[in-house]
């Protein structure tokens, strides 16, 4: 239901170019489809204007996890400028999230990797493949909406993005240092991210135990072996 919502509203998003917005937000908001792998591929992505300044605020990019989670699950249930919410007769209705984050920033939702919520394509879960199309995707963005590429650019993520926020980062900061675009990265941040799983998991259950809340299994899997930790989980953006 979230995602027929989604699409609803991706639609009726065109009108905010005449001033007409559709929802209780009153921001320019715009969706649509950027190409990437040579046209072979379209990422859907929702972005909202800063309420405070949208000229001056950072641009916030939210990649959900999974992989394969739809982006506009955190807009609509998460992050974002609504809530939704239903009549006792079962007719859904949005209000005014007061606390999204684009209260004091501009931020883009984006379906990622290909094949998750409304992008399609013959998708490609690894790091490098989901970091190059994070690149052409922003490149192609920029080519369409040239009055943020100045801005503050800040990429945020949960859960299975604590693997592509990091590998993005890492691919802009290689492309500009070749001289491929111009990005002003200024930050990451991840969200109960799996990043390095087999780091991570061998920590659950004796954390588990402590809390008394569950008894560890003597012998847990191996999941270094399953999920190997992401190569790009330390990196430093420079100044």
């Amino acid at each position: 239901m979230l995602s027929f919502i989604a699409f609803s509203l991706a639609l009726s998003s065109c009108s905010a170019k005449s001033g007409v917005t559709f929802g209780p937000e009153n921001v320019f908001n715009d969706a649509g489809y950027i190409p990437v792998a040579s046209g072979t591929k379209e990422l859907f992505y929702w972005f909202f204007e800063s309420r405070n300044d949208p000229t001056t605020d950072p641009f916030i990019i939210w990649m959900s996890g999974g992989p394969g989670c739809s982006s506009q699950l955190a807009m609509f249930a998460e992050n974002g400028p609504y809530h939704v919410n239903k009549k006792a007769g079962g007719e859904l209705y949005l209000t005014l999230n007061e606390f999204s984050w684009n209260s004091n920033a501009t931020v883009l939702w984006i379906d990622q990797p290909a094949g998750a919520g409304f992008s399609y394509g013959v998708p490609d879960f690894g790091e490098k493949g989901v970091a190059n199309d994070m690149w052409s995707f922003l490149m192609g963005f920029y080519k369409k909406y040239p009055k943020y590429q100045g801005l503050d650019l800040h990429i945020f993520g949960e859960s299975y993005a604590g693997h592509y926020v990091p590998a993005t980062a890492a691919k802009i900061i290689d492309n500009i240092a070749a001289g491929m675009g111009e990005v002003n990265l200024k930050s990451i941040a991840i969200g109960n991210g799996l990043t390095a799983p087999g780091v991570q998991f061998e920590h659950y259950l004796p954390y588990a135990k402590v809390c008394q809340c569950w008894q560890p299994n003597p012998t847990p899997p191996n999941f270094t072996q399953i999920h190997p930790p992401s190569p790009h989980f330390i990196i430093q953006i420079p100044p």
